[in-house]
Protein backbone atom coordinates (compact mmCIF):
# COMPACT_ATOMS: atom_id res chain seq x y z
CA UNK A 1 0.00 0.00 0.00
CA UNK A 2 1.34 3.51 -0.96
CA UNK A 3 2.32 5.42 2.31
CA UNK A 4 0.24 8.59 3.15
CA UNK A 5 2.97 10.49 4.11
CA UNK A 6 4.49 9.77 0.41
CA UNK A 7 1.58 10.28 -1.24
CA UNK A 8 0.90 13.44 0.48
CA UNK A 9 4.00 15.06 -0.18
CA UNK A 10 4.29 13.42 -3.74
CA UNK A 11 1.45 15.13 -4.37
CA UNK A 12 2.11 18.50 -2.68
CA UNK A 13 5.52 18.99 -4.42
CA UNK A 14 3.59 18.64 -7.37
CA UNK A 15 0.49 20.68 -6.82
CA UNK A 16 3.39 23.64 -5.80
CA UNK A 17 5.26 23.24 -9.02
CA UNK A 18 2.32 23.66 -10.87
CA UNK A 19 0.76 26.70 -8.63
CA UNK A 20 3.81 28.34 -9.13
CA UNK A 21 4.12 27.58 -13.28
CA UNK A 22 0.65 28.82 -13.30
CA UNK A 23 0.87 31.65 -11.01
CA UNK A 24 3.73 32.95 -13.95
CA UNK A 25 1.36 32.45 -16.61
CA UNK A 26 -1.38 34.20 -15.03
CA UNK A 27 1.24 37.27 -14.04
CA UNK A 28 1.84 37.58 -17.99
CA UNK A 29 -2.01 37.88 -18.47
CA UNK A 30 -2.05 33.94 -19.69
CA UNK A 31 -4.51 32.62 -17.51
CA UNK A 32 -6.24 29.86 -20.28
CA UNK A 33 -3.02 28.02 -20.80
CA UNK A 34 -3.01 26.56 -17.04
CA UNK A 35 -6.37 25.45 -17.76
CA UNK A 36 -6.09 23.56 -20.18
CA UNK A 37 -3.50 21.51 -18.64
CA UNK A 38 -5.83 21.42 -15.72
CA UNK A 39 -8.92 20.18 -17.79
CA UNK A 40 -6.38 17.23 -19.32
CA UNK A 41 -5.09 16.50 -15.40
CA UNK A 42 -8.44 15.86 -14.18
CA UNK A 43 -9.44 13.86 -17.01
CA UNK A 44 -6.35 11.79 -17.00
CA UNK A 45 -7.26 11.23 -13.33
CA UNK A 46 -10.86 10.17 -14.01
CA UNK A 47 -9.44 7.51 -16.66
CA UNK A 48 -6.72 6.39 -14.49
CA UNK A 49 -8.62 5.89 -11.51
CA UNK A 50 -11.01 3.38 -14.02
CA UNK A 51 -8.03 1.90 -14.90
CA UNK A 52 -5.96 1.05 -11.78
CA UNK A 53 -9.43 0.48 -9.83
CA UNK A 54 -11.68 -1.40 -12.64
CA UNK A 55 -9.21 -3.43 -14.71
CA UNK A 56 -6.00 -3.89 -12.50
CA UNK A 57 -7.72 -4.10 -9.04
CA UNK A 58 -5.64 -1.68 -6.54
CA UNK A 59 -7.91 -0.30 -5.23
CA UNK A 60 -6.95 2.87 -2.75
CA UNK A 61 -3.63 2.85 -4.26
CA UNK A 62 -4.65 2.92 -7.62
CA UNK A 63 -6.60 6.31 -6.59
CA UNK A 64 -4.06 7.08 -5.55
CA UNK A 65 -1.23 6.35 -8.01
CA UNK A 66 -3.87 7.89 -10.41
CA UNK A 67 -3.80 11.47 -8.90
CA UNK A 68 -0.44 11.90 -8.69
CA UNK A 69 0.44 11.04 -12.41
CA UNK A 70 -2.41 12.93 -13.49
CA UNK A 71 -0.65 16.02 -11.70
CA UNK A 72 2.88 14.83 -12.88
CA UNK A 73 1.95 15.04 -16.19
CA UNK A 74 -0.05 18.97 -15.89
CA UNK A 75 3.01 20.12 -14.15
CA UNK A 76 5.67 18.40 -16.49
CA UNK A 77 3.77 19.47 -19.43
CA UNK A 78 3.11 22.87 -17.68
CA UNK A 79 7.33 23.21 -17.48
CA UNK A 80 8.07 21.87 -21.38
CA UNK A 81 5.58 25.16 -22.47
CA UNK A 82 7.00 27.61 -20.62
CA UNK A 83 10.37 26.55 -21.62
CA UNK A 84 9.35 28.01 -25.19
CA UNK A 85 11.84 30.38 -27.00
CA UNK A 86 11.15 33.89 -26.71
CA UNK A 87 8.00 33.91 -24.57
CA UNK A 88 8.39 36.58 -21.49
CA UNK A 89 8.04 33.84 -19.19
CA UNK A 90 10.37 31.58 -20.69
CA UNK A 91 12.38 28.93 -18.62
CA UNK A 92 15.69 27.85 -19.06
CA UNK A 93 16.67 25.14 -16.56
CA UNK A 94 20.32 25.59 -16.59
CA UNK A 95 19.47 29.04 -15.32
CA UNK A 96 17.82 28.35 -12.42
CA UNK A 97 19.30 28.59 -8.55
CA UNK A 98 18.54 31.16 -5.98
CA UNK A 99 19.13 34.73 -6.74
CA UNK A 100 19.36 36.65 -2.99
CA UNK A 101 17.47 39.35 -4.49
CA UNK A 102 14.47 38.02 -6.26
CA UNK A 103 14.22 35.47 -3.42
CA UNK A 104 13.61 38.26 -0.99
CA UNK A 105 11.46 40.39 -3.10
CA UNK A 106 9.22 36.82 -3.34
CA UNK A 107 8.97 36.53 0.50
CA UNK A 108 8.14 39.97 1.39
CA UNK A 109 5.34 39.40 -1.17
CA UNK A 110 4.10 35.86 -0.04
CA UNK A 111 5.30 35.15 3.27
CA UNK A 112 2.75 37.39 4.84
CA UNK A 113 -0.19 35.81 2.62
CA UNK A 114 1.21 32.45 3.70
CA UNK A 115 1.04 33.57 7.93
CA UNK A 116 -2.02 35.09 7.30
CA UNK A 117 -3.86 31.73 5.73
CA UNK A 118 -1.77 29.59 8.43
CA UNK A 119 -2.99 31.41 10.98
CA UNK A 120 -6.72 31.57 9.88
CA UNK A 121 -6.90 28.21 9.31
CA UNK A 122 -6.11 27.51 13.04
CA UNK A 123 -8.96 30.04 14.28
CA UNK A 124 -10.92 28.19 12.03
CA UNK A 125 -9.93 25.08 14.39
CA UNK A 126 -11.30 26.86 17.06
CA UNK A 127 -14.36 27.36 15.37
CA UNK A 128 -15.08 23.89 14.44
CA UNK A 129 -13.95 23.05 18.07
CA UNK A 130 -17.06 24.98 19.14
CA UNK A 131 -19.68 23.35 16.50
CA UNK A 132 -18.18 19.77 17.96
CA UNK A 133 -19.15 20.87 21.38
CA UNK A 134 -22.92 20.38 20.02
CA UNK A 135 -22.96 16.97 19.10
CA UNK A 136 -22.40 14.79 16.23
CA UNK A 137 -25.83 16.19 14.21
CA UNK A 138 -23.95 19.55 14.60
CA UNK A 139 -20.63 18.52 13.13
CA UNK A 140 -22.65 16.81 10.36
CA UNK A 141 -24.67 19.13 9.18
CA UNK A 142 -22.06 22.34 9.41
CA UNK A 143 -19.31 19.61 7.74
CA UNK A 144 -22.46 19.40 4.62
CA UNK A 145 -22.59 23.34 4.56
CA UNK A 146 -19.20 23.90 4.17
CA UNK A 147 -18.49 21.81 1.24
CA UNK A 148 -21.16 23.94 -0.34
CA UNK A 149 -19.46 27.45 0.57
CA UNK A 150 -16.49 25.81 -1.06
CA UNK A 151 -18.38 26.23 -4.33
CA UNK A 152 -19.12 29.73 -3.55
CA UNK A 153 -15.85 30.38 -2.97
CA UNK A 154 -14.57 29.36 -6.38
CA UNK A 155 -15.77 32.78 -8.11
CA UNK A 156 -14.52 34.68 -4.85
CA UNK A 157 -10.98 32.97 -5.54
CA UNK A 158 -11.17 33.50 -9.43
CA UNK A 159 -11.78 37.00 -9.10
CA UNK A 160 -8.90 37.64 -6.39
CA UNK A 161 -6.18 36.01 -8.78
CA UNK A 162 -7.44 38.59 -11.83
CA UNK A 163 -7.62 41.67 -9.83
CA UNK A 164 -3.88 40.86 -8.13
CA UNK A 165 -3.06 40.80 -11.63
CA UNK A 166 -4.56 43.29 -12.98
CA UNK A 167 -3.20 45.78 -10.32
CA UNK A 168 0.06 44.64 -10.35
CA UNK A 169 0.56 44.91 -14.60
CA UNK A 170 -1.27 48.52 -14.46
CA UNK A 171 0.68 49.86 -11.67
CA UNK A 172 3.99 49.24 -13.43
CA UNK A 173 2.62 50.14 -16.59
CA UNK A 174 1.44 53.60 -14.50
CA UNK A 175 -2.01 53.30 -15.60
CA UNK A 176 -3.37 54.29 -12.19
CA UNK A 177 -6.84 55.64 -13.61
CA UNK A 178 -7.21 52.48 -15.17
CA UNK A 179 -5.89 50.19 -12.11
CA UNK A 180 -8.92 52.08 -10.26
CA UNK A 181 -11.41 51.30 -12.91
CA UNK A 182 -10.49 47.59 -12.97
CA UNK A 183 -10.34 47.20 -9.42
CA UNK A 184 -13.70 48.55 -8.90
CA UNK A 185 -15.46 46.43 -11.21
CA UNK A 186 -13.23 43.77 -10.22
CA UNK A 187 -14.67 44.21 -7.10
CA UNK A 188 -18.15 45.07 -7.53
CA UNK A 189 -18.12 41.57 -10.14
CA UNK A 190 -16.32 39.44 -6.91
CA UNK A 191 -19.44 40.42 -4.72
CA UNK A 192 -22.06 40.23 -7.31
CA UNK A 193 -20.96 36.58 -8.06
CA UNK A 194 -20.74 35.70 -4.46
CA UNK A 195 -24.42 36.89 -3.45
CA UNK A 196 -25.66 35.38 -6.08
CA UNK A 197 -24.59 32.23 -4.97
CA UNK A 198 -25.16 32.66 -1.32
CA UNK A 199 -28.93 33.65 -2.31
CA UNK A 200 -29.16 30.11 -4.67
CA UNK A 201 -28.05 28.36 -0.85
CA UNK A 202 -30.56 30.22 1.24
CA UNK A 203 -33.47 29.62 -1.10
CA UNK A 204 -32.34 25.60 -1.48
CA UNK A 205 -30.49 25.08 1.82
CA UNK A 206 -32.53 22.00 2.92
CA UNK A 207 -32.67 20.68 -0.41
CA UNK A 208 -28.94 21.16 -0.96
CA UNK A 209 -27.49 19.93 2.59
CA UNK A 210 -29.94 16.97 2.55
CA UNK A 211 -27.87 15.93 -1.10
CA UNK A 212 -25.54 14.88 1.47
CA UNK A 213 -27.25 13.89 4.49
CA UNK A 214 -30.79 13.03 4.25
CA UNK A 215 -31.48 12.83 8.62
CA UNK A 216 -33.71 15.99 9.42
CA UNK A 217 -31.76 17.43 12.36
CA UNK A 218 -28.83 17.19 10.27
CA UNK A 219 -30.53 19.65 7.27
CA UNK A 220 -31.41 21.48 10.05
CA UNK A 221 -28.41 22.50 11.23
CA UNK A 222 -26.39 22.62 7.99
CA UNK A 223 -29.76 25.07 6.40
CA UNK A 224 -29.87 27.27 9.68
CA UNK A 225 -25.59 28.04 9.27
CA UNK A 226 -26.47 28.32 5.35
CA UNK A 227 -29.04 31.11 6.43
CA UNK A 228 -26.65 32.99 8.74
CA UNK A 229 -24.34 33.17 6.41
CA UNK A 230 -25.12 33.20 2.91
CA UNK A 231 -26.62 36.51 2.94
CA UNK A 232 -23.45 38.25 3.75
CA UNK A 233 -21.00 36.40 0.97
CA UNK A 234 -20.44 39.62 -0.86
CA UNK A 235 -18.87 40.81 2.66
CA UNK A 236 -16.40 37.94 2.00
CA UNK A 237 -15.88 38.54 -1.27
CA UNK A 238 -15.64 42.50 -0.85
CA UNK A 239 -12.70 41.26 2.18
CA UNK A 240 -10.91 38.79 -0.12
CA UNK A 241 -11.15 41.27 -3.36
CA UNK A 242 -9.47 44.06 -1.38
CA UNK A 243 -6.62 41.86 -0.35
CA UNK A 244 -5.95 41.09 -3.70
CA UNK A 245 -6.00 44.59 -4.75
CA UNK A 246 -3.72 45.55 -1.67
CA UNK A 247 -1.25 42.68 -2.90
CA UNK A 248 -1.67 43.68 -6.45
CA UNK A 249 -0.61 47.42 -5.14
CA UNK A 250 2.50 45.98 -3.19
CA UNK A 251 1.54 45.65 0.14
CA UNK A 252 0.81 42.74 1.49
CA UNK A 253 1.18 42.82 5.02
CA UNK A 254 -1.69 45.26 5.27
CA UNK A 255 -4.63 42.46 4.44
CA UNK A 256 -2.42 40.25 7.14
CA UNK A 257 -2.64 42.27 9.75
CA UNK A 258 -6.32 43.11 9.38
CA UNK A 259 -7.27 39.58 8.34
CA UNK A 260 -5.45 38.44 11.74
CA UNK A 261 -6.58 40.58 13.81
CA UNK A 262 -10.56 40.58 12.57
CA UNK A 263 -10.82 36.46 11.05
CA UNK A 264 -8.17 35.22 14.45
CA UNK A 265 -8.58 37.17 16.90
CA UNK A 266 -11.55 38.98 16.86
CA UNK A 267 -13.13 35.53 15.85
CA UNK A 268 -11.77 33.58 18.65
CA UNK A 269 -12.02 35.99 21.79
CA UNK A 270 -16.14 36.43 20.32
CA UNK A 271 -16.33 32.41 20.41
CA UNK A 272 -14.83 31.89 23.78
CA UNK A 273 -16.81 34.99 25.54
CA UNK A 274 -20.18 33.59 24.03
CA UNK A 275 -19.43 30.31 24.59
CA UNK A 276 -18.93 30.77 28.13
CA UNK A 277 -22.07 33.45 28.60
CA UNK A 278 -24.38 31.25 26.17
CA UNK A 279 -23.43 28.10 24.83
CA UNK A 280 -25.83 28.91 22.01
CA UNK A 281 -24.47 27.36 18.34
CA UNK A 282 -26.10 30.27 17.16
CA UNK A 283 -22.97 32.55 17.83
CA UNK A 284 -20.71 30.25 16.22
CA UNK A 285 -23.14 30.62 13.21
CA UNK A 286 -22.81 34.71 13.28
CA UNK A 287 -19.18 34.81 14.02
CA UNK A 288 -18.37 34.97 10.44
CA UNK A 289 -20.85 37.32 9.29
CA UNK A 290 -19.30 39.69 11.99
CA UNK A 291 -16.07 39.17 11.13
CA UNK A 292 -16.33 39.55 7.67
CA UNK A 293 -17.81 42.28 8.31
CA UNK A 294 -15.57 44.54 10.60
CA UNK A 295 -12.48 43.42 8.18
CA UNK A 296 -14.65 44.82 5.40
CA UNK A 297 -14.98 48.36 7.11
CA UNK A 298 -11.43 48.32 7.90
CA UNK A 299 -10.72 47.63 4.27
CA UNK A 300 -12.79 50.32 2.70
CA UNK A 301 -11.89 53.12 4.15
CA UNK A 302 -8.02 52.29 3.78
CA UNK A 303 -8.62 51.55 0.13
CA UNK A 304 -10.76 54.79 -0.30
CA UNK A 305 -7.76 57.16 2.21
CA UNK A 306 -4.72 55.56 1.18
CA UNK A 307 -5.29 53.47 -2.34
CA UNK A 308 -7.50 54.82 -4.56
CA UNK A 309 -7.74 58.51 -3.42
CA UNK A 310 -3.76 58.42 -5.22
CA UNK A 311 -4.77 57.26 -8.21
Amino acid sequence: MLHLQSFSEALLSLLTLYGFLSGIMRAVGDSTTPLYFLILSSLLNIALDLFFILVWKMGVDGAAWATILAQFVSAFLLLIWMQKKGASYSIELKKIRFYPGCLKEILVYGLPTGVQNSIISFANVIVQSNINAFGAMAMAGCGAYSKLEGFAFLPIMSFNMALSTFVSQNIGANQLSRCKKGANFGILCSMLSAEIVGLLFMLFARELIGLFDSNKEVIEFGAQRAWCNCGFYFLLAYSHAAAAILRGYGKPMIPMYVMLLFWCVLRVSFLMVTGYLFHDIQFVYWVYPLTWASSSIVFYFYLKQRIFALM
